[in-house]
Parts: C-alpha cells; sequence; structure tokens
C-alpha cells in the first residue's frame, strides 16, 4: 500500500471519487472528469496511482456526508470508488487494472491497531478488547468493529471489484510472499504491470518495510513515547505535519 502523491489536482481527485456522496459525485461528475484529463499519463511507461486510504476510508474513517451506517448506499465502499475510476478513465479510452497486497489477517489487524489505538490518542473509536468480544460473541454495540473487521474479509472483497471491472482487470498479491522473499513476487508482479522483472529487482533492491513497534503500548507509555520521537527525528520531513496533534498526543 501507499500514498497518491500530495499534489493537486492529484490527491484531490482521488479524494473525491472516494469520499462523495452518489448524488455530489452524479452533480460533480464532469467537473472530476476534467480533472482525470489533466493528469498526466506517459503513454510510454506504465502510469501507476497508489492510494491506500481507497480501503482505509471505507472500513475505518466516518462517512462525512450521511450518517455511517454500511447498508446506506451513499456509504463509502471499495467496490464504488473502483467502479467510479473505471468509469472516468474509460471516458479517457485509457484501461485501467486494479492491485494490492493483502496481509496475514491477524498480522496486519495487529498492525493497525498499534498506529490507530485509542491507547494512544488515535483515530480508533473502539478497543483491543472489544474486538476479541466481538470475534467471540459476534455481537457488538459498535458497528464501526463489524465494519472494520469486514474490511479483511479478502474473498469477498475479490468477489466485489471483479463484479465491477472483471476478473481479468484484479489481483491480489501476498505480502508475506514479498517481505520473505518467497515464492515469485517480483516476477508475477512484473508480469501483472507487463514492466521487465529485472527493473523491479533493481528498483526493490535493499528496500524494507518500514516498521513502527509499538508493544506494550498501556503499561509503557515511556517506550512509545521515545519509539515515537526516534521515528520522527529519522524522518524530519514528516516531524512537522499535524505538529499540534502530535504534540497533545505525547501529553497525553
Amino acid at each position: 500500500m501507499g500514498k497518491y502523491p500530495k499534489t493537486n489536482p492529484k490527491l484531490e481527485l482521488i479524494d473525491l471519487i472516494s469520499n462523495l456522496n452518489n448524488d455530489d459525485f452524479d452533480k460533480r461528475y464532469i467537473k472530476i472528469l476534467i480533472k482525470v484529463k489533466e493528469l498526466y499519463l506517459d503513454p510510454n511507461k506504465i502510469n501507476l496511482i497508489s492510494y491506500e486510504y481507497i480501503i482505509w476510508d471505507a472500513i475505518h474513517y466516518d462517512n462525512s456526508y450521511r450518517n455511517p451506517d454500511p447498508n446506506d448506499i451513499n456509504f463509502r465502499t471499495v467496490s464504488r470508488a473502483v467502479s467510479r475510476i473505471n468509469s472516468l478513465f474509460s471516458k479517457i479510452h485509457v484501461d485501467v487494472y486494479f492491485f494490492c497486497s493483502i496481509r496475514n489477517q491477524s498480522d496486519i489487524i495487529f498492525s493497525a491497531y498499534k498506529v490507530t489505538s485509542p491507547e494512544i490518542n488515535a483515530s480508533l473509536t473502539f478497543t483491543g478488547e472489544e474486538i476479541i468480544q466481538y470475534l467471540k460473541t459476534k455481537n457488538t454495540k459498535k458497528p464501526k468493529i463489524k465494519r472494520f473487521l469486514n474490511g479483511f474479509n479478502y474473498w469477498k472483497l475479490y468477489k466485489n471489484l471483479s463484479e465491477v471491472v472483471g476478473e481479468n482487470k484484479i489481483k491480489f498479491f501476498l505480502y508475506e510472499e514479498f517481505i520473505n522473499n518467497h515464492g515469485n513476487f517480483v516476477f508475477d508482479l512484473s508480469n501483472y504491470l507487463k514492466i521487465d522483472p529485472a527493473i523491479s529487482i533493481k528498483l526493490l533492491k535493499n528496500r524494507y518495510e518500514n516498521l513502527f513497534e509499538v508493544d506494550s503500548v498501556i503499561n509503557n507509555p515511556l517506550s512509545l513515547l521515545c519509539s515515537k520521537l526516534t521515528m520522527y527525528f529519522n524522518n524530519k520531513k514528516y516531524l512537522f505535519e499535524n505538529f499540534n496533534k502530535k504534540l497533545l498526543n505525547m501529553f497525553n
């Protein structure tokens, strides 16, 4: 997963596609299509758009336009965003293929929780204990928990996306094969993107996962603080992003 470059009109375009409710999207369709046409797409290369929040917005954040009811037709879904992208780019005669990496649910849910948990005053509105109780009982008074966990039902996600764009235009890759150098991850991805595997190997050489380990968050807040300070000072360009929020979280 990765973020779309933080430059306009690119970020604005994907945000609109992902977040507008159906009525607003239909009203602004022509203006959004103009933004699609403004994108520079190199006709001699594979053009990639990487934006993890298409999924994250659908399973985690509140809908900013309506009450966050998953049964609401205006509520965000991954398949809705993908369908919109497919529709817009088809208007400018560009074929779009979709792919993402999936990870063992027990690892990715744990990883996501560590950086968004209420223990660090982040964006989740439910605790790990509440997640565990839901998994045990299938009952909860917080529908956000169900929506969050349903986002990691990969079979259902693949089925929904296949119905939108066709099976030949959607592919999932296993994250574990990449970090553990198992299987033919690089070759399979290169073949899907129709690029030279030798170029892919060169681009991925010496790449590593950017891990932010937060163990015993509740019991060891000092360790958490030191880890975060180390992370931000090693990446100074991120230090002053949302600085007020970072400062408040530090004191909390």
